[in-house]
């Protein structure tokens, strides 16, 4: 079989072969890799959000979503904004 100028030759299911590689590399490793970005990816985001919460709370009664919901649950608009004092 040709190579071809591809990133990756996938010649058997189990196993990828870069197109400069020092050996064949496990999928399970490459899968496991991802899952450990995925990860930090959610870690990132979830710190984000307990950073950006209390500010936008202090502004507003709700979360949009939240928001939404209440309003298509009770079938009126809900107040967003909190009332200054």
């Amino acid at each position: 079989m040709p190579r071809d100028n591809t990133v990756v030759d996938r010649s058997r299911d189990d196993e990828l072969q870069p197109a400069a590689s020092f050996g064949p590399v496990d999928v399970s490793k490459r899968m496991a890799a991802v899952d450990v970005m995925r990860g930090v990816a959610l870690l990132g985001i979830w710190i984000l959000q307990l950073m950006v919460s209390p500010i936008w709370l202090r502004h507003f009664r709700f979360g949009p979503m939240e928001w939404l919901w209440r309003t298509l649950t009770y079938g009126f608009k809900q107040p967003f904004r909190l009332k200054k004092l």
